[in-house]
């Protein structure tokens, strides 16, 4: 299980986006467009007490992004997989969710052999970035 003080910017995680959002999360999409059952996803920013994650598709589709493919580290399905994000869909929740949706989600990472991306290879929301 993730702890709350491991939260931190390329920090990706299997998450259940249903205990997100019953927990305190939201999103930047219609309800019909955002994430449904377990997807990884990927932390873009911490604040005090919360944070911001793009889930990530193993599919291209209509405005995805694919995710960069160098300063990934951790498990083989993260590391060897091609993933995308959609600007159009951005959570924001509190740390206590996404550690509950962590568990809820199944994520098999742990302490000391998380799945990172690097920082400086994030996705940038303004278009600049990956």
């Amino acid at each position: 299980m993730t702890t709350e003080a491991e939260i931190a910017a390329g920090l990706v995680l299997h998450l259940d986006p249903d205990t997100l959002a019953n927990r305190g999360g939201s999103y930047t999409c219609k309800d019909e467009q955002r994430a449904q059952g377990g997807h990884f996803f990927l932390c873009l920013s911490v604040d005090a007490g919360s944070s911001r994650w793009l889930p990530l598709y193993s599919n291209p589709g209509d405005g995805r992004a694919q995710v960069a493919a160098n300063g990934r580290t951790g498990h083989q399905k993260w590391t060897g997989g091609t993933w995308y994000w959609h600007r159009d869909q951005v959570w924001t929740a509190p740390h206590a969710a996404v550690v509950a949706a962590d568990v809820a989600g199944v994520d098999m990472s742990s302490r000391g052999s998380r799945n990172l991306l690097d920082e400086s290879n994030l996705p940038s929301l303004d278009g600049s970035g990956s």
